[in-house]
C-alpha cells in the first residue's frame, strides 16, 4: 500500500546517473522485515538458498561498484 501512496503522490521530476531516484527507498525499508524472514529461511534451507543469497549479495556490490567507478568518472 506504501508504495501506490508514494508511486501516486510523488513524480518524478528529473536528477542524472545512478544515484538520482530515491522514492523507493521507503518501500525497501518498510519490507525489509519480510525480506530478513525470506533471506533466513532460504539461507536454512539448504546449499541452493545459501548460493542464492551470495549470489545476489555479489551482484548487488559488483553493481554499486560500477555505478560509483561511471559516477566518479
Amino acid at each position: 500500500m506504501l508504495l501506490l501512496v508514494q508511486f501516486r503522490l510523488n513524480r518524478y521530476s528529473g536528477g542524472d546517473g545512478f544515484w538520482s531516484y530515491r522514492y523507493p527507498i521507503e518501500a525497501v525499508v518498510a519490507a525489509a522485515p519480510a525480506l530478513s524472514v525470506a533471506a533466513q529461511r532460504l539461507w536454512t534451507s539448504g546449499r541452493p538458498g545459501r548460493m542464492a543469497i551470495l549470489a545476489s549479495a555479489a551482484a548487488s556490490i559488483v553493481f554499486h561498484l560500477i555505478a560509483l567507478i561511471q559516477e566518479l568518472t
